[in-house]
Order: structure tokens, then sequence, then C-alpha cells
């Protein structure tokens, strides 16, 4: 993001972003486009990956020389422009402009064209050009565009139509529900709420008045959200047979696990509320019959405990239940991992600055809020990032992964300090081998390969780390701290 903020600076002053004699690298958020033969079909491609994933900036006019971005500007910029924002306003062409202005600046004599693509709201996604959803939907990877495979394209236009947890299931009513968990739920928000008119009601009007139920052709039947809160494990499969909410509890970066509480295990019934009550109290006291240590020695503070249990809720409450896969959580020595199927609802940054809030499943939200399990709607990742400062431990990684699509929470309890030890570690194995891989990079340091490169983009933005070549390059290293 702080390259891109970069560019936006560059087009107010109406000058180029250069370092010495060196253009910025390409990065998620910056693609560079020849076009000395004219437009260059490719650009849309990036149009709709930017557009698809978090935004960027695509720049007209420059080649890469020898490995390195070099200005090599545009004969013609005017007919360009005009080129641009006619394909950009062909529905044929891009499904929805996005595009609010087109700079063109001189640099050394030479035009180039910047544009800004913004992330687009999800009732606008997919993006896709040329008229071809299946095969014109691309998202951004690293450097590059990827086209969509067809899940994440469901999961898009899901999100598009709205709220799934909110349909009616006419096929099914409360005989299809665990009536133990609505009894435990129900207990809770006495205990939460002993003043609410909730408690007085009838348990199917109870049912109807928190969303679990709703009435269609004269007849009451489960919505959605009522069968994965407190559905039979076999009835939420009729949904959909990929239903699964998993926990383990591994030793190492691998997934062998020593404990594990998945919704196919048929000991206890597999729905939304059990599954979180279970998860807390394992997270929430000693560990036995395994070797790895209780410890999160660390989450034994209030404020800690209360993050986990927010990050549990938010990968709960945002999962896309309709598609074929669901909620993991990965407990290791040094590390939590907490991930759901999806993609980011809301921009990251948007997220981390609080107040705004658009969950895949509001009902499932409103019923874990109203027996007090939320905090505080829309302040959910901003009070984890809050809380992990505040314990002087290393800031919690987000990181949106495709194929399919997945948002992955990183939670470490090592210190703060170990982020510049990583980094510093990468740097180091970077100058010993210009070529190392990612995954051999994140197998050396015990992390993710998705946690590594979200480390790469951090250096590459403080400009320390550069990659020459593209995807067969080299990586160079300048060791300078911005």
């Amino acid at each position: 993001m702080e390259i891109r903020e970069a560019f936006r600076n560059i087009i107010d002053r109406s000058e180029f972003l250069i370092e010495g004699s060196d253009l910025c690298s390409e990065s998620v958020d910056v693609e560079y486009k020849s076009a000395s033969k004219g437009l260059p079909e490719s650009m849309w491609s990036t149009y709709s990956a930017f557009a698809n994933t978090e935004g960027g900036i695509i720049v007209l006019g420059v080649s890469e020389v020898d490995g390195k971005p070099t200005i090599t500007g545009i004969a013609d910029p005017d007919k360009m422009v005009q080129d641009i924002w006619t394909c950009l306003h062909n529905h044929q062409k891009v499904s929805v402009n996005l595009i609010q202005d087109i700079k063109t600046l001189e640099v050394d004599g030479k035009s180039i064209i910047i544009l800004e693509v913004p992330r687009a709201d999800r009732r606008l996604r997919p993006v896709f050009i040329n008229g071809r959803r299946d095969d014109g939907t691309f998202r951004r990877g690293g450097e590059g565009d990827f086209m969509c495979t067809m899940d994440e394209i469901d999961s898009m236009i899901r999100d598009n139509v709205g709220p799934i947890d909110r349909s009616v299931l006419t096929n099914m009513g409360i005989d299809d529900l665990d009536m133990n968990s609505v009894i435990e739920y129900r207990n809770e928000l006495r205990s939460a709420n002993p003043d609410s008119i909730l408690n007085r009601l009838e348990v199917e009007d109870f049912l109807k008045a928190i969303g679990a139920m709703d009435s269609e052709g004269g007849e009451s039947h489960l919505t959605v959200a009522g069968l994965l809160m407190f559905g039979r494990y076999e009835r939420i499969l009729r949904w959909n047979g990929s239903f699964n909410l998993d926990y383990l509890e591994c030793t190492d970066a691998g997934l062998d696990w020593e404990y594990r509480l998945s919704t196919r295990d048929t000991t206890w019934v597999g729905n939304i509320y059990n599954f979180y009550s279970r998860v807390v109290r394992r997270l929430s006291t000693e560990t036995s019959g395994t070797s790895v240590p209780n410890g999160f020695d660390r989450i034994m503070s209030t404020d800690l405990q209360t993050a986990i249990r927010e990050a549990l809720l938010n990968a709960l409450i945002n999962n896309d239940y309709a598609g074929r896969e669901g909620v993991r959580l990965v407990r290791r020595i040094r590390t939590l991992t907490v991930s759901n199927y999806g993609d980011f609802h809301i921009p990251l940054e948007k997220a981390e600055a609080g107040g705004h809030s658009d969950p895949r499943n509001p009902t499932l939200a409103r019923m874990f809020d109203l027996i007090g399990k939320v905090e505080r709607i829309g302040v959910g990742v901003l009070r984890i990032m809050s809380i992990w400062e505040s314990n002087g431990l290393a800031r919690p990684e987000y990181v949106q992964e495709y194929g399919p699509p997945r948002v992955v929470l990183r939670l470490s309890f090592m210190s703060a300090s170990s982020d510049s030890k990583a980094d510093e570690s990468i740097m180091s194995m970077m100058e010993q081998n210009d070529r190392i891989s990612v995954s051999s990079m994140a197998e050396k340091l015990d992390l993710t390969p998705s946690a590594v490169y979200t480390r790469i983009q951090n250096l590459k933005a403080m400009g320390v780390v550069e990659r020459s070549g593209g995807t067969r390059g080299r990586w160079v290293v300048r060791r300078r701290r911005a």
C-alpha cells in the first residue's frame, strides 16, 4: 500500500517516482505496461485483477529493459487516453467502469499514462472483461494476473447477491435442529441479558425473533443461519456437503496434529454454536494428553483471550458457507492461524481503521452479539491489532489467499522484535542465494509461504528488497531502511 500511496502523491505533484536512476519495481499493486505499439490488451486483465482484489495502479509507457523498468514513452498519449475511455464505457470490454481519472505526465520528454484502479465494491464483483465472466475474470497474485477459478467466481457472485444466511430453507424445519444447542444458547442469553424480552418467548417464536426461522407460504422454516448455528450436522450436510469447521493442535510447521476438533467427528453435534463453545474452552484451559504446550502461556491474560475469541468470531461470521471449504484454526507452539473461506468483504485497511462493518453472515453475527460474544460491531480487526501491539507481540498478519479464496490471520506469540529478526533472516537468505524461492525461505523460518510473502512485500515497500527480472529473476537486497 505504501507504493500505491507514493503514486498518488506522484499524480498530485505531476512527477514520477524515481529512486536515483531507477523506477520503483512492480509490486502486488503496481503494474507497468509498454504501450509502444498501442493500447496493450494485457492492460484489461490487470484492470480486472486489481478490481477483484485490493486495487492498484497501472502505468503505461514503461518497459522492462535488461530486467529493469524503464520509461519508453507513448507516441500519442491523447489518443490512447481516448481509447481507454472508449473501452471503459463499453460493457462488452469491461463489465463496469471504476476509473475516475486518467493522468498523462511528461518525464524527461516522454509521455506516460497513470490509472488508479480501485478495489471494486462486492456488489460490482466479479469485474470481468470481453463479456466473458467465466474466463475473463482475473485476480492479482504476487506481481502477476491470474484467471479466477470457478470457485472464486462463484464466491464473488454469492457476495454480490447479498447475505446467504438470511435465505429460507423451505425443506427444513425445527425438527432439523439440535435442541440441546438451542437450550444452551438460551441459557447463555439469559445470563448475558436477563431482562431481554426474548427470554419470555416460546421456542419457535424465539427462533424467529433471532433470525433462525422465518415464515414462507404460511409455514415456518429454518433459515440458513438457524441451520448452521443450531442444526444437526447430518442436516447441515444436506444443504452443503462440504461444510466443515476444523481446529488442530500441532507441534511444528506441518499439519501433523496431536489434537483435533472437527465437525466431521460424530461424537458431538457439529454446528457453529457447539464448535465455537468447544474451541474457546480448548484455547482457554490447560491442554491435556498432548505435547503441545497450553501456553499460549501468554493468553491467560484477559485481553489476549478476548482478541483470540474475536479472531474466531470474525472467521465464523465471515465464512462463505456455501463454498467448498470452511473455517480452520491451526495452533502451533508459537502461532495460531485462523482462516475462513471467501475473500475480504471490505478493504483490510478499512477494517484495521475500525468503524466499517459488512459481515458476510449478518444474522449469525447478530446471534453471537445477543449472547455478548461480539465486543463491538466493526472494530474486530482493529481490536485484535491493538491488543497484540499493547502486549508487545509481533504484528498479526492478514493474508488474502486464492485458489480457493481464503482469508488467513496469523497470530504470533513471539515478541515484536521477532518481526525484524525474520526480515533480517529473509534478506540474509536472499544475499546467500539470490534465486531462493519463497517456499524455501518459509521452510527455513518455520513460517507459512503467505507469511513470508507478506514480509517480502513490506521489505519491498521500504525499498530494501527488489525483484529483478520478474518471476524468473533474482532478489536484490539494498540494506537500506526507509
